[in-house]
C-alpha cells in the first residue's frame, strides 16, 4: 500500500451443514451482511458438504457485491 492510503478489514464467516447455512460480514465501517436459510431438498441431499460450504461462501460474497458493500475493494480469500 502507498503511502496516504488505507485499509479498512472485513471478517466474516459461515457454516454450511446438512440442512441450511448462514453466513455473516462484518466491515470495519461497522455494517453486518447476515443471512441465513434452508437447502432446497435438491441441494440437501445430493451434494456433497464441501459442495454446501463453497456455495454459501460465493452466494455471500455475491450478496455483498450486489448490495455495495464490497465496492472499490480489493478482496482476498
Amino acid at each position: 500500500m502507498r503511502p496516504g492510503k488505507s485499509a479498512t478489514v472485513w471478517y466474516g464467516f459461515g457454516d454450511a451443514s446438512g440442512n441450511g447455512f448462514g453466513s455473516m460480514i462484518f466491515g470495519g465501517d461497522g455494517k453486518l451482511e447476515w443471512k441465513s436459510g434452508r437447502w432446497n431438498w435438491t441441494i440437501r441431499e445430493e451434494t456433497s458438504s464441501n459442495f454446501k460450504e463453497l456455495r454459501n461462501l460465493v452466494e455471500s460474497l455475491e450478496d455483498a457485491c450486489r448490495s455495495g458493500s464490497l465496492a472499490n475493494t480489493e478482496m482476498f480469500m
